[in-house]
């Protein structure tokens, strides 16, 4: 079997070309780490998202992580209006332990992961 793109990943990937769209409501939503990274990706030029809610979802440390980077890059580019990112009640459960997952270089990502 091939490689498979997990249906929530997906969903959020194509979130940042929706220009209209303004809050993102994935509330207990089944949201792991990957999607967490995925839809950061995707919405880290987005210029008109001001709410990302994912509260109730098991995010882990990375998914968190890499929120908390498109919430601190708020400013790149100029003119983006995030304000709110809620993650309430995100667990670290679901998360592959480190001997399952090879670690994300945020600083340099070209590196092979598998």
């Amino acid at each position: 079997a091939g490689f498979t793109f997990p249906p929530m990943n997906a969903f959020v990937q194509f979130l940042g070309r929706i220009t209209s769209l303004r809050t993102v409501d994935l509330r207990s939503s089944g949201c792991s780490h990957e999607t967490a990274f995925v839809l950061a990706n995707s919405l880290v030029i987005h210029f008109h998202i001001e709410t990302v809610m994912l509260s109730g979802n098991s995010l882990g440390f990375r998914g968190i992580r890499a929120l908390m980077r498109l919430l601190y890059l708020n400013g790149f580019p100029a003119g983006r209006k995030m304000a709110e990112l809620q993650i309430m009640g995100c667990s670290l459960r679901g998360v592959p332990s480190s001997a399952e997952a090879s670690d994300f270089a945020f600083l340099d990502p070209s590196g092979t992961y598998s």
